[in-house]
């Protein structure tokens, strides 16, 4: 297999389509054969009329979705349902290219430039990766780094009491820093999950995954429904990432941050 599937989503994304386009054209052609797949829903801006006229490009598909706030109650369910439907039109396509790059419109628009060196850093270590991303300076949380959960009883207590979110954040601002201080090595480092903006995947090891946005991952209640009423959202970056299983190599480039901290 080669060349590369682009995946991205966009709402309310109008003043970035073109460059976008123009940026993920640019891409695709370093790799060879290429596909570009959005996912557009409830725009009240020009983005979905945009979108409209670049439907008769053949290397270009875009799905269509509506009423998500309604369908799904929480961000990350919206987010993960629509990144699930731009995975799974991809898989049924004929395209099986060797890439998968998960891109966050916004981001990449602004920033060009950097997309450009986190591929090509990226391909300088191709056997050392089933995902790569790069050192975030936002989005941590999507960042997992080192053993996830110790005491899982100690969690669905903290969730009852109502305490989640602030274990949550804590936990996060436990591991940024850990996190920081190890990447100052300038080695390859090996994570649970990233993602900030832009994400590198073979393409053999994201088809086994799956989205999701509920919090399935750091409590034991049994009781779903119950589950998903105390502590509802999770980084739906996390959940795909540990649906690939423990075999799946997921590394951080540290010396290419992203997205560009903007002055």
């Amino acid at each position: 297999m080669t060349g590369i599937a682009i995946l991205a989503l966009a709402s309310n994304a109008d003043r970035y389509i073109h460059r976008f386009i123009g940026l993920a054209k640019e891409v695709g052609e370093c790799f060879g054969p290429h596909h570009l797949f959005v996912y557009e829903s409830d725009s009240t801006d020009g983005t979905r009329s945009l979108l409209r006229g670049y439907e008769s490009h053949d290397w270009i598909d875009v799905v269509y979705g509506d009423s998500l706030r309604k369908r799904f109650p929480h961000k990350t369910w919206r987010l993960a349902h629509a990144r699930q439907a731009l995975m799974d039109k991809l898989v049924s396509s004929n395209f099986n290219p060797a890439l998968v790059l998960v891109f966050d419109i916004e981001d990449v628009a602004l920033d060009p430039k950097r997309v450009h060196e986190f591929l090509t850093e990226a391909m300088r270590h191709s056997e050392s990766w089933h995902g790569v991303f790069p050192m975030p300076t936002s989005g941590f949380k999507a960042l997992r780094y080192g053993q996830y959960v110790k005491n899982y009883t100690e969690i669905e207590n903290l969730i009852k009491a109502g305490e989640a979110s602030s274990w949550m954040e804590g936990y996060i601002s436990s591991i940024k820093d850990v996190f920081l201080v190890r990447s100052r090595g300038g080695e390859l480092m090996p994570v649970f999950s990233c993602f900030s903006g832009i994400g590198l995947y073979r393409y053999e090891t994201y088809k086994k995954g799956k989205y999701s946005g509920a919090n399935v991952f750091f409590t034991t209640i049994v009781n779903r429904p119950a589950r998903s009423s105390l502590a509802p959202e999770e980084s739906e970056h996390v959940n795909l990432h540990r649906s690939l299983g423990p075999n799946a190599r997921l590394m951080v480039l540290p010396n290419i941050s992203y997205p560009k901290v903007l002055s």
